[in-house]
């Protein structure tokens, strides 16, 4: 998804909320959502049991490694910049 979740990993300038509301009322479905779409909060966050990632401008040499586990929650994140 390219936009957060509604409240997380979302605020853009004077600390205003513009994720996606639809995407945070289903994101309880997912172990996993990724995005990228607010360069102001890069970060990798747990939501009610679903890991959020957004780890901000490619442009600036931001990325992220995620590993998947065994298990449908066993998800390691680390935000790299290269």
């Amino acid at each position: 998804c390219h936009a957060p979740p509604f409240e997380t990993l979302d605020k853009i300038g004077d600390n205003v909320h513009v994720g996606s509301k639809t995407l945070r009322a289903h994101m309880k479905k997912y172990s996993l959502v990724c995005c990228g779409h607010i360069h102001e909060e890069i970060g990798a966050i747990e939501v009610d049991g679903t890991k959020v990632v957004n780890p901000g401008p490619a442009s600036q040499g931001n990325c992220a490694l995620i590993t998947l586990g065994d298990e449908y929650k066993d998800i390691e994140v680390e935000l790299l910049k290269v």
